[in-house]
């Protein structure tokens, strides 16, 4: 880009804030920022898919996710003591797209908890946590008896009984 067109770049921002300044257009500016967070979300998914979709480049949809889920829940949704618990989604949602896309990361834990705690958190206004108890017991029940079923198997074949 020469410096010609550089010049009218700023000519050009310079004569829309001009306008802007005496009303000639109106900007909505509440809802310029999360546009700006929608279109850096859009613009790293579309950079990174057009170069190959490169696995040594997947760290870029941790960023790009997250900012493409936030600017699109900022932009449609007024219900903001609602939303704040949605930005671990769109944490969930950038490191499930680095493990789908990159080599061989395993964020799967991460992804799971997050999202858990969004959906728990979204739901706590309304709901009492004596229902939420009984599932939580039966869940950790079923995770200790899996886990435990794994452990015991793997030490048993590490430990051979000689005869």
């Amino acid at each position: 880009m020469g410096k010609f067109s550089k010049y009218l770049i700023f000519l050009a921002i310079g004569v829309f804030f001009t306008l802007e300044t005496f009303h000639i257009i109106d900007v909505y500016w509440t809802n310029l920022w999360p546009l700006l967070m929608f279109a850096l979300g859009v613009t790293i998914h579309v950079f990174y898919f057009l170069s190959g979709s490169r696995k040594n480049l997947a760290f870029l949809l941790l960023p790009g996710g997250m900012s493409l889920s936030l600017g699109n829940l900022v932009l449609s949704d007024d219900n903001y003591h609602f939303v704040w618990s949605l930005y671990l989604l769109g944490m969930a949602l950038g490191l499930f797209e680095w493990q789908i896309f990159g080599e061989n990361e395993d964020f799967s834990t991460p992804v799971m908890l997050s999202a858990a705690l969004a959906v728990l958190i979204m739901f706590s206004d309304g709901f009492s946590y004596i229902y939420l108890w009984p599932f939580l017991f039966v869940g950790g029940c079923v995770y200790l008896i899996y886990y435990k079923k794994q452990y015991v198997s793997s030490l048993l074949k590490i430990i051979k009984p000689t005869r």
